[in-house]
C-alpha cells in the first residue's frame, strides 16, 4: 500500500517564517522559512516514511474564488519581503532533494491536495496532509489524516477522524457548513454575522448541515440568532462554496513522478553549506562524501568540509532559549542501573534510545542499537524492585520488546495522568506537560538536549500531576484502572488479532463482483456509460441527462455528495443504486482490500493500537487500523467480521458483550423503582417501555411499539428532544414528545436525575464518572442557548457512558490478572465498545468462559444487575451464543 505525503507549501513557509527568528546568511540573505520548512519536512518524513511526496503551492491570486467573491483574502497583508525572497530558494532546496512540486493555474494549493488525497484513498492508498491550514480537515476520512507543526515547530500534531469528531461533535465532511455559519476571518468569508464556531457548532448538532437548517429554520424560537440567519442566508452558502475544497481538478500527475528522486548529495550538501544549514549538513555529508569518493571528487569535498565549517553550533541552535536545568551525562550505565534500583527513575524511550533520569540528576541515554546496553536494560528491566515513571509507557513497553527487552518492573504514566486531569487537550507531550504544569519552556532546545532535559523534570512533573489527581480524587482510577491497564493494552496490542487472508481477498472478489452488477444496473439508469467514481460525470447524468433537480452548484458542476443523493432519494431509482455503489466501493477499498495490507507476516494477525488518551469520556478507541468501527448496517460490512479468526484450529473467538450496560447504569443513578424492577426482574426493558408509552398490555407490544420504545429508552440518556426523536423515529415532533413525556411519567426517578445532574454541572462546572472520572464543561453556564444546551446534553450522557467506560477497564484489568493467577493461554484480543473479544484454546472454554463471566458481571455493584451475553465461534461474524455452566 501506498503512503503519500501532501504538503501545503505556502502554509508550511508561513508558519516556520514566524516561528523562527528572523535568520539570515552571512552575506545577507533571509533563510529562516526555507530552514524550519526543511527541518519540518525532515521530521515528518522520518516519522511517516512516506513513499510518495507532492509539494503543493499556490500559483497566483487569480483563483475561480476570487473570480466568485473578489474580496476573498482581500484583507490580507502583503507579504513580508524577507519571506518572499524565500519561496525561490524552498523551491531550489526541494528540487535538489528530489521531491515533485505542483501549482495551477485558478485553483489553490488546497484544491490540489484535496485532488491527491482524494485519488489516493480511492485507491486504498493512506494519505498524510502536512499543513496548519485546518480547511484541509474536511479531507479527513479513514484514509486521510492531517499533520501540523506547533508554533515552536519543535513537534508535530497528528489528527485523524476520530480526534477530529470528538472536538467538534461534527463530521469532517461538515466543516464547510460550519465555515459558512461562522464565516473565516484569515480567508475573509462573511458567514453569518455575529455567529462564532461554538454557536454554529451548536447548530450544527441540531440540525446536520447548513441545508437542513435553513430548512427547518422556522423551527427555531424567535431571537436575534434566527435575525441574523435569516439576513445572512446568502452569506452563508456563499462561504460554504468558498470554504469547499475542490477534489476533482483536472491535474495531469501520476502516482511514479511523485515517487522522491535519488537526491543530489554533493550538490544538496553544497547547498546546504552555502546556506549555512549547518543542522541539515550534518544529515548528508555522510552520503555526500559517499558520493564524491565514487566519482573521484576529494578534492570538492575536502573544501566543502574543511574545518571552518565545523562551528559547534548553527545559527538557529545559537538562538535557543537556554534552560536553568543542571544534569550529569553519566557514562558508566552499569553502575547507574544498580543504584536505580533503590529509588524512583524517568525513562523516556524512542525508537533508537532509552533515556534514564534519577533524582540526582544524573542522566544516561542508551542506545538500542549496541548489544551492551540492550544487555543491560534487560537485565535492570525484568527486575521487579525497580520503579519507573514513563511518558507513555505503553510505547516504552513496544519499543523495548522490539529490541528483545522485556520488562516486568512498575511503571507510572505521566501521559495517562495528565489526561485523568483533563481528558479535552490534544497535546500530552512532554514538552506541553512541562510547560504546562512547571512552568518551563523546553520546546526550543535542540532535540537531544531537551529529551535529556525533559527527563529531569520529569521527576517535578510526576509529583505535580500526582498531587492534582490526589486533590481531585482521582488515586483510585488511575492506580486500579488506567494505570494497570496499560499492561493488558500492550499485551493486546502485541497478540493481535489473527485475520484470514485468503477470506478478504474473497470478499474482494464477491465485492469486485457486486460493484459490477450495480454498474451495469447505473448504466441501464442512465443510458449511457460514465465514470461512477467522478463527481462531475454524476452531476452531468443526473442533472443534465436525466433532469433531476440540481440541489447544488458548484463552481466546477454539480454537487452531488451524499447529502444531496439523500435528498433526491424518491426522485429516481439510479440514486439509490449510486449510493449502494459508494457503500460497497468504500468497503472494499477501506476494509477487504487494505486490511490485507496490514496483516503481520510474521503471525498473520492485526495488531491494532488502543489508545487511552483519545476520548473525553474514558472510552477507548482503536487506530492503525480501527477495529472498533467496522460497518455493520450492510450484510456485506458484517461479513468482514468473517475474516478474524481464531489463531488456529485448537482456538476458538470467546466474546461477552455488556447487556444494555448504559440503562444500567442510569438506573442505577437514578434510583428509579421502576426501571429497576424491571433489571431486577430481567423484564425486557424495552417491551416493558412500550407498553407504558402505548398503554398495552406487556404481551400486546409488537416490533414497532418496542424499536420506538428503544429509541427513546436511549435517546433520554443523550438528552434526546421531541425534534431529534422524532427525525429518528420517522414521525411528528409532537408525537416524539408525547412519547418522552410519557417516559417520565412512567420513570419520575429518571427526571429527576437528569435534572438533578444538570444542576450539579452548573455548580461544580464538571460532572464525574462512578469511579471519580471528571469531565469539565466550561459552556453549561452560558448565555447562549445552544452553547448551554449541549452542555447540558453532555452533562447528562457523560456519566453514564464514563461509568461504562470504567466498568469494562476495570473488567479487563482484573480478567487479565485472573486469566495470568489461573495459568490459562486465553488472550484478551479485542475491545469493541461494550464488548470483549479473547482468543481461547478449545481446552480451556468453559473455564474461560465461566471466568470472563463472573469478572464482568462483578466488576461492580450496581443497584441493579450486570449482566453479559457470551457467545463463541470459529470467526468474529459467526459468534454464536455459549451457555456458562
Amino acid at each position: 500500500m501506498n503512503k503519500i505525503l501532501l504538503v501545503d507549501g505556502n502554509n508550511v513557509l508561513h508558519r516556520a517564517y514566524h516561528g523562527l527568528p528572523l535568520l539570515k546568511t552571512s552575506d545577507g540573505r533571509y533563510t529562516n522559512a526555507a530552514y524550519g520548512f526543511m527541518m519540518m519536512l525532515q521530521k515528518i518524513i522520518d516519522q511517516e516514511k512516506p513513499t510518495h511526496i507532492a509539494i503543493c503551492f499556490d500559483k497566483g491570486k487569480n483563483t475561480f474564488r476570487h473570480q466568485k467573491f473578489p474580496e476573498y483574502k482581500a484583507q490580507r497583508k502583503p507579504i513580508d519581503a524577507e519571506l518572499v525572497e524565500q519561496f525561490p530558494l524552498i523551491r531550489e532546496v526541494l528540487a535538489q532533494n528530489g521531491y515533485k512540486t505542483l501549482e495551477m493555474d485558478e485553483f489553490e494549493a488546497d484544491d490540489i491536495i484535496g485532488t491527491l488525497a482524494k485519488r489516493g484513498q480511492d485507491k486504498g492508498d493512506d494519505v498524510i496532509i502536512f499543513s496548519g491550514d485546518k480547511d484541509l480537515l474536511q479531507m479527513l476520512n479513514e484514509h486521510v489524516k492531517v499533520i501540523s507543526g506547533k508554533k515552536t515547530l519543535a513537534d508535530l500534531v497528528v489528527t485523524d477522524v476520530a480526534a477530529f469528531e470528538e472536538k467538534y461533535q461534527i463530521t469532517p465532511k461538515r466543516l464547510i457548513d460550519l465555515k459558512g455559519l461562522m464565516g473565516d476571518a484569515s480567508d475573509n468569508l462573511p458567514g453569518v454575522a455575529g455567529v462564532g464556531e461554538k454557536t454554529a457548532l451548536k447548530l450544527l448538532h441540531q440540525f446536520d448541515s447548513l441545508t437542513e437548517l435553513y430548512e427547518h429554520i422556522e423551527e427555531l424560537p424567535k431571537n436575534k440568532l434566527k435575525e441574523k440567519l435569516e439576513k445572512d442566508k446568502e452569506n452563508a452558502f456563499l462561504s460554504k462554496e468558498l470554504a469547499t475544497i475542490v477534489d476533482d481538478i483536472p491535474l495531469e500527475i501520476t502516482m511514479e513522478e511523485m515517487i522522491p528522486q535519488e537526491k543530489n548529495w554533493v550538490a544538496l550538501a553544497k547547498l546546504y553549506k552555502d546556506l549555512e544549514f549547518r543542522s541539515l549538513l550534518r544529515g548528508v555529508e555522510t552520503q555526500a562524501a559517499k558520493v564524491a569518493k565514487t566519482h573521484k571528487e576529494e578534492s570538492d569535498m575536502d573544501s566543502l568540509f574543511a574545518e571552518d565549517n565545523q562551528e559547534s553550533l548553527s545559527l538557529f541552535e545559537e538562538t535557543n532559549r537556554e534552560t536553568n536545568v543542571e544534569y550529569n551525562e553519566v557514562l558508566n550505565y552499569e553502575e547507574m542501573l544498580k543504584s536505580c534500583l533503590t529509588g524512583e527513575i524517568v525513562v523516556l524511550a524512542g525508537d533508537e534510545q532509552v533515556i534514564i533520569a534519577t533524582k540526582s540528576q544524573d542522566v544516561a541515554v542508551f542506545n538500542l542499537e549496541i548489544e551492551n546496553h540492550r544487555l543491560l536494560l534487560n537485565s535492570f528491566f525484568k527486575d521487579t524492585r525497580a520503579k519507573i515513571i514513563s511518558h507513555n509507557y505503553k510505547a516504552l513497553i513496544h519499543s523495548a520488546e522490539n529490541r528483545g527487552i522485556e520488562i516486568k518492573c512498575f511503571g507510572d504514566d505521566l501521559e495517562i495522568m495528565a489526561y485523568l486531569l483533563d481528558a479535552t487537550i490534544s497535546d500530552y507531550s512532554m514538552e506541553y506537560l512541562i510547560s504546562h504544569y512547571l512552568n518551563e519552556d523546553i520546546f526550543s532546545l535542540e532535540s537531544g538536549k531537551r529529551n535529556q532535559v525533559a527527563a529531569v523534570l520529569g521527576f517535578k512533573l510526576y509529583e505535580k500531576l500526582y498531587s492534582e489527581i490526589d486533590k481531585y480524587e482521582m488515586r483510585y482510577l488511575y492506580e486500579n484502572v488506567e494505570r494497570p491497564l496499560i499492561l493488558v493494552l500492550a499485551d493486546m496490542e502485541s497478540v493481535g488479532i489473527h485475520v484470514d487472508s485468503h477470506n478478504l481477498q474473497v470478499m474482494s472478489e464477491e465485492l469486485e463482483t457486486k460493484l459490477a452488477e450495480i454498474t451495469a444496473s447505473i448504466y441501464k439508469y442512465a443510458d449511457m456509460e460514465f465514470n461512477i467514481n467522478s463527481p462531475k460525470q454524476i452531476g452531468e447524468v443526473l442533472f443534465g441527462k436525466l433532469g433531476l433537480p440540481a440541489i447544488k452548484k458548484t463552481k466546477t458542476g454539480y454537487s452531488t455528495n451524499n447529502e444531496v443523493l439523500e435528498n433526491l432519494y424518491d426522485k429516481h431509482p439510479i440514486i439509490q443504486e449510486i449510493l449502494l455503489y459508494r457503500q460497497l466501493a468504500k468497503l472494499k477499498s477501506t476494509y477487504s482490500d487494505a486490511l490485507e495490507k496490514l496483516i503481520s507476516p510474521k503471525d498473520n494477525a492485526i495488531h491494532t493500537v488502543f489508545r487511552q488518551t483519545v476520548t473525553a469520556t474514558g472510552r477507548l478507541s482503536s487506530t492503525e487500523p480501527n477495529l472498533q468501527n467496522i460497518p455493520v448496517r450492510l450484510e456485506e460490512g458484517r461479513k468482514i467480521r468473517k475474516a478474524f479468526t481464531a489463531k488456529d484450529k485448537n482456538s476458538v473467538l470467546l466474546a461477552a458483550d455488556y447487556s444494555q450496560i448504559e440503562l444500567r447504569i442510569l438506573s442505577h443513578y437514578a434510583g428509579d423503582e421502576g426501571l429497576i424492577s424491571s433489571f431486577v426482574n430481567n423484564e425486557d426493558i424495552h417491551a416493558r417501555t412500550a407498553g407504558e408509552i402505548f398503554d398495552v398490555p406487556l404481551d400486546k407490544v409488537d416490533k414497532a411499539m418496542r424499536r420506538k420504545a428503544k429509541a427513546v429508552n436511549f435517546g433520554i440518556i443523550y438528552g434526546i428532544s421531541g425534534y431529534g426523536l422524532g427525525r429518528d423515529l420517522g414521525i411528528g415532533r409532537i408525537e416524539a414528545k408525547e412519547y418522552i413525556d410519557k417516559y417520565f411519567q412512567r420513570y419520575p426517578g429518571v427526571q429527576d436525575y437528569l435534572h438533578n445532574v444538570v444542576e450539579e454541572a452548573k455548580k461544580n462546572g464538571y460532572v464525574t464518572t462512578l469511579m471519580g472520572r471528571r469531565r469539565y464543561l466550561p459552556d453549561i453556564n452560558h448565555k447562549n442557548f445552544q452553547m448551554r444546551s449541549f452542555a447540558e446534553r453532555t452533562a447528562m450522557n457523560t456519566p453514564i457512558q464514563g461509568t461504562a467506560a470504567d466498568i469494562i477497564k476495570y473488567a479487563m484489568v482484573e480478567l487479565f490478572k485472573r486469566l495470568n493467577q489461573a495459568g490459562l493461554r486465553s488472550k484478551m484480543i479485542l475491545q469493541v465498545h461494550d464488548e470483549l473479544i479473547l482468543d481461547c484454546p478449545k481446552n480451556e472454554l468453559a473455564k474461560t468462559a465461566e471466568l470472563l463471566k463472573e469478572v464482568m458481571e462483578n466488576a461492580v455493584q450496581l443497584k441493579v444487575p450486570l449482566l453479559v451475553d457470551v457467545k463463541t465461534g470459529e470467526d468474529w461474524y459467526s459468534l454464536e451464543k455459549y451457555e456458562v455452566k
